[in-house]
């Protein structure tokens, strides 16, 4: 049986954990209209962790030499996106900083 530890949305989405909460929750009520609704809510929760991450670095309560996790938060951003198109999802934030 596969897991959805395999999806590689996932294993991108772990820095940003609520993002992989949110897939694995989705993908173990094993219904595709649940995992896309999960997925979606990961994707928020993805946008969500990106935007605290960048006030942490602008009010300085998150040290500049961690600057480089904001582009892991923005990569799981366009992975669940992907994965949003994928499922035929129009998500309402669709743009992505690249």
């Amino acid at each position: 049986m596969r897991s959805h530890r395999t999806l590689f949305a996932w294993q991108e989405a772990r820095e940003v954990s609520r993002a992989c909460i949110n897939i694995a929750e989705g993908y173990g009520l094993a219904t595709a209209p649940q995992f896309r609704r999960h997925i979606h809510i990961a994707y928020g929760s993805a946008l969500e962790a990106g935007e605290l991450f960048e006030l942490g670095l602008e009010i300085g309560v998150i040290a500049a030499e961690h600057a480089h996790v904001l582009a892991r938060c923005e990569k799981s951003q366009r992975l669940l996106l992907r994965l949003l198109k994928k499922k035929g999802m129009k998500p309402m934030q669709a743009s992505i900083p690249t």
